[in-house]
């Protein structure tokens, strides 16, 4: 019998979606299969079941889901259906609830003992803001907390464009903003160094790699997406042993997180529950994130 593994992705044409199946269809006992989010429906009925077109997902023997964020409510509610049926999954509900929300993510991380994370504030509109802006130094970070790949994040330099900003952005109907303060890299960055940050690739409980991110020239961004050139990186141990004690925390079993060294130490600035790996597979060669994902997979199916 063939074992099959189901990719849960909106694009079959997404770099970590069609590296995740060419990866399945090398290996001569299993098979992937390529599942089209946004033609999942969730049926609840006496037996309930998770659907693509007519066709039941209970005969795959473990499915690695690649939510996006703009999916991210509708995951959460095929996930569950999916931990109902008792099919094994690489990420389970509650673990894209707690990544995706960058604010309950630092709530959860604010519980760890030893991780710095930035000063952060959550507000529904201005009615306070001279008051709240008084803890921070500027510039300062305003955030939206299911931002992505930088979009959604403004690094803003005075309290007056701070005001005006926050302003549009609530006239504009989003109902709560992240006010951050901003970690320069470190004490001795000079006016014109590139910030940069690191980001460390966990699958199960084993880190696979780790690279470097500093921002392209003119921009304060270290993701790949907005243009950061990428570097290989080694963990040390303290960067080890905590990014597995944040993917335990979280219970997300493929994870990216990032790290900032900065003047208070070793800061988290982020926790990814579906991270891509085009980047530091690039800038590691020999890493394969794609091989590890299916093994500890097919680990899953076997249990």
């Amino acid at each position: 019998m063939v074992n099959q593994i189901g990719i849960l992705s909106r694009n079959r044409a997404f770099y970590p979606t069609s590296d995740l199946l060419i990866e399945t269809n090398r290996r001569t006992n299993i098979n992937g299969v390529f599942l089209d989010t946004q033609k999942t429906s969730a049926y609840l009925a006496q037996n309930p079941d998770v659907l693509i077109y007519n066709y039941s997902l209970r005969s795959l023997g473990c499915i690695v889901p690649r939510i996006g964020r703009s999916q991210t409510d509708f995951g959460v509610i095929i996930l569950k259906q999916l931990e109902i049926l008792g099919i094994p999954t690489t990420l389970s509900s509650q673990a894209l609830e707690n990544s995706r929300n960058k604010f309950r993510s630092y709530q959860l991380l604010r519980s760890l003992r030893g991780v710095q994370i930035p000063k952060t504030i959550l507000i529904q509109d201005i009615s306070y803001f001279d008051e709240i802006i008084k803890r921070f130094k500027f510039p300062i970070v305003l955030k939206i907390v299911n931002s992505s790949q930088g979009i959604g994040t403004i690094l803003v330099p005075s309290k007056r464009l701070a005001k005006e900003i926050l302003a549009s952005i609530f006239l504009s109907g989003q109902q709560s903003i992240m006010i951050q303060e901003f970690l320069a890299p470190n004490i001795n960055q000079l006016p014109e160094s590139r910030p940069e940050d690191i980001r460390i690739f966990v699958v199960g409980d084993e880190v696979i790699g780790a690279m470097r991110r500093v921002a392209k020239k003119g921009e304060w961004r270290t993701n790949f997406a907005q243009g950061a050139d990428c570097f290989p990186y080694s963990p040390t141990e303290e960067e080890i042993d905590l990014s597995l004690k944040i993917s335990n925390l979280f219970g997300i079993e493929i994870t990216g997180i990032d790290f900032l060294h900065n003047t208070k130490g070793l800061s988290v600035l982020e926790v990814n529950a579906c991270p891509g790996w085009k980047a530091i597979e690039q800038v590691n060669p020999g890493l394969h994130p794609a091989k590890k994902i299916i093994d500890y997979a097919i680990q899953k199916m076997k249990k």
